[in-house]
């Protein structure tokens, strides 16, 4: 952090990240890595430098509140990560706003005048508060359409008549989804082999208000596509891509037929992806790692196979994974891939095939990982596998029933055990231990449900 007083630095902390507030500084050029820049209502006079537009790590740009005059100049177009931009109460002015255009992350605009807002389509607060605006809007407003995310317009003081704001509002706001993505629907759906009742309600021009469809209230861009248990069968075209704007993607228990399409890769704002139960088959692509915003994903039940995990190991914010029945019978790093995944707090890998761990894993599983579920039932572990698990302190459901578990059931048990435990279900059923008494379980004091069932326990039930 830096913070300047009277044009003297006052404190330095963190070379990468500076948030500024200065008063009489005349080098602001030269402050290359700024992220934020807030000279808010102080009392700057002359011209905005050209140099401002240099700093092209800015998120926050505040001039607002000062006498600074003449021309914006057109460079602030360059500040292409810049989310908020105030440039009000001052005395500037503008012949036109093009360079805004460029501004493709924008959120909140303050200027005098509009022009050409209706291609940053991330802006969501426009303020216009006493821009001279009499007779009309400038030309770009017509413009604005599905594609803009404006959530905030203030027209204040400006002298328009109560029809020409209307129109304004109308243009951003009709109930209307946008036409590319009913398109894109639409070729989703003719992939698919309907029966007479399947999906009648996908006509017409409202995609929003057809059967499984989500969007977004200001927008408009579909959100939400829900097609759980719908008994789809046919192709899973690769059209849903083209749906950009999809947080949740759930088609969960059908019979959808082919390969994952790569490009669901390129859906950055997934969520959601639920394809468990279908017929999906081949290799699992890589490109779903690209999907850094994923907090579910669920991929059982179909015909997938995949040779390696390192992909997961990009889903930071991942909580919830399913590959069951995942054919996974060549995977050896699935530990280490897990454990780069902090949130993770569900793994469900029933019946995987799974029979190999990487033992330079090992020492990455402690008890930074949040797993709370972890089935790993029907696979051909061997009992070295439990030593892994001891550390997991926030552990509180193991399934590792029909697996190779050896040796005496009472050494299994004492793998398991650790000071943090807090174990409440734990299925060891059906595993080939050798024949011996029931254990001494007083370590897992949390311990609800306990399955053993055909486990080779045998003497006096004490």
């Amino acid at each position: 952090m830096v913070a300047f007083h009277h044009g003297k630095v006052k404190s330095v902390a963190n070379g990468k990240e500076f948030h500024v507030i200065l008063k009489d500084c005349k080098c602001i050029g030269t402050l290359g890595q700024l992220i934020e820049l807030n000279l808010g209502f102080n009392g700057l006079e002359g011209k905005i430098p050209k140099s401002v537009g240099s700093l092209g790590n800015l998120i926050e740009l505040n001039l607002s509140g000062n006498k600074l005059v003449s021309v914006i100049p057109p460079g602030l177009g360059n500040l292409s990560n810049l989310q908020t931009l105030d440039l009000g109460f001052n005395d500037l002015t503008a012949n036109d706003l093009e360079w805004i255009s460029h501004l493709s992350n924008l959120r909140h605009l303050a200027v005098d005048r509009l022009s050409s807002i209706s291609k940053t389509s991330s802006l969501s607060e426009l303020h216009l508060l006493g821009c001279g605006l009499h007779q009309a809007l400038p030309k770009s407003i017509p413009h604005l359409n599905s594609s803009i995310s404006l959530k905030y317009l203030d027209l204040k003081e400006n002298g328009l008549r109560s029809a020409i704001a209307h129109c304004a509002m109308e243009s951003f706001h009709k109930n209307k989804c946008v036409e590319t993505e009913r398109r894109a629907l639409l070729k989703f759906k003719d992939a698919l082999l309907l029966e007479r009742n399947d999906l009648t309600s996908w006509k017409g021009e409202e995609c929003c208000k057809w059967e499984g469809i989500s969007c977004d209230n200001f927008t408009h861009h579909v959100t939400s596509l829900d097609l759980f248990a719908f008994r789809l069968s046919g192709k899973l075209d690769s059209s849903i891509c083209e749906l950009k704007h999809l947080t949740s993607l759930n088609l969960a228990y059908n019979k959808l037929e082919s390969k994952i399409p790569k490009c669901i890769g390129s859906l950055s704002k997934l969520i959601e992806l639920n394809l468990i139960g279908n017929k999906l088959v081949s290799v699992i692509p890589p490109s779903l790692g690209n999907l850094s915003n994923l907090q579910t994903l669920d991929l059982g039940f179909n015909d997938l196979t995949a040779n390696d995990l390192e992909w997961i190991s990009h889903l930071s914010n991942l909580r919830h994974l399913g590959l069951s029945k995942v054919n996974l019978s060549l995977v050896v790093d699935w530990l280490s891939s897990i454990s780069k995944i902090p949130s993770l707090s569900e793994l469900d890998f029933y019946g995987c095939g799974l029979h190999q761990v990487n033992l330079e894993s090992i020492p990455l599983l402690n008890t930074s990982i949040s797993l709370k579920y972890l089935d790993l039932s029907y696979n051909e572990f061997q009992s070295s596998i439990l030593k892994y698990f001891r550390n997991m302190s926030q552990l509180q459901e193991l399934q590792l029933n029909y697996n190779k578990l050896s040796s005496k059931l009472s050494d299994n048990i004492q793998q398991l055990c650790s000071a943090k435990n807090g174990l409440r279900k734990l299925d060891l059923s059906d595993n080939p231990f050798i024949r011996g008494p029931l254990p001494d379980f007083s370590c897992f004091s949390s311990l609800e449900a306990l399955s053993l069932r055909n486990a080779n326990v045998v003497g006096t039930f004490l």
